[in-house]
């Protein structure tokens, strides 16, 4: 499983990325999914994608890439506070 944690303005690219990928047979078949889960960073963190400095009680989002064979598992909560 892939973890990422985005600032506000890599989170819409990412979002818009993956709904394109969902679309992709190629990527049915291999059962890949993504969660992202909104909140407030518990403390200063960098943006995966742009490396922005998020700063505590700032909005991001944190990512998560699986699929059956690498399955999610919550790590979100040690990160951010869900909104």
């Amino acid at each position: 499983m892939k973890r990422e944690i985005l600032c506000v303005a890599c989170t819409s690219s990412f979002a818009d990325i993956v709904l394109s990928l969902n679309r992709d047979p190629a990527v049915e078949a291999i059962g890949e999914k993504s969660k992202f889960l909104v909140g407030n960073s518990k403390d200063k963190l960098i943006c995966d994608q742009c490396g922005k400095v998020i700063f505590a009680n700032d909005a991001c989002c944190a990512v998560s890439t699986f699929t059956n064979d690498r399955p999610y598992f919550g790590w979100e909560d040690e990160y951010i506070n869900p909104i």
